[in-house]
């Protein structure tokens, strides 16, 4: 009974489980394969050490499954070293969508749809062209026409498309004057 009192009064209690280290490893080794699905380019762009990327890049090369589980090991290995929640940090603000561009790509849609309704057309047309003073009208009319003729006759959206472009380049302009 002595030995086993012995034991729990040597541990360090303020080291980790093994439990928890297993943990750990695993995350890392997650975040690896996070960062392996994305390309190159993108995880240059993180605070990854040279080895680290050096890594990644061989996993870019490896298609063999064994030899792939192997080297997504090694590059949990080689986050050991690098600060994780920075990286996790950054992966995340890297993939996150620009809110300024989910809001243009909404209000470009708003304004198609109300432009290409037959009920709200013309009125749609002049508040359009009134808010956004700068755009060429000819071009804009031509556009809804075109669409509503290619809606009407069950064609695939190909004007809708030059048009919504139109309505983004247009709006685009006039939210960021730079």
């Amino acid at each position: 009974m002595r030995r086993t009192e012995d034991k729990t009064e040597g541990a360090d209690d303020a080291s980790p489980s093994k439990s928890q280290i297993k943990r750990e490893l695993k995350a890392l080794q997650a975040l690896g394969e996070r960062l392996a699905a994305l390309p190159m380019s993108q995880c240059r762009k993180l605070p990854l050490g040279p080895r680290t990327l050096e890594t990644l890049e061989e996993l870019g090369r490896i298609h063999a499954h064994g030899a792939r589980r192997r080297q997504l090991r090694l590059l949990g290995k080689r986050l050991r070293d690098e600060d994780a929640e920075a990286v996790v940090q950054a992966l995340t603000t890297l993939q996150a969508p620009d809110k300024a561009q989910i809001q243009l790509e909404k209000a470009c849609e708003r304004w198609r749809e109300r432009l290409l309704d037959k009920a709200a057309g013309g009125a749609a047309l002049s508040a359009f062209i009134e808010r956004f003073p700068g755009v060429e009208r000819s071009r804009l009319r031509q556009l809804v026409r075109n669409a509503i003729a290619e809606r009407a006759a069950d064609k695939p959206p190909a004007a809708q498309r030059k048009l919504f472009r139109y309505l983004r380049e247009v709006i685009a302009m006039t939210e960021n004057p730079s």
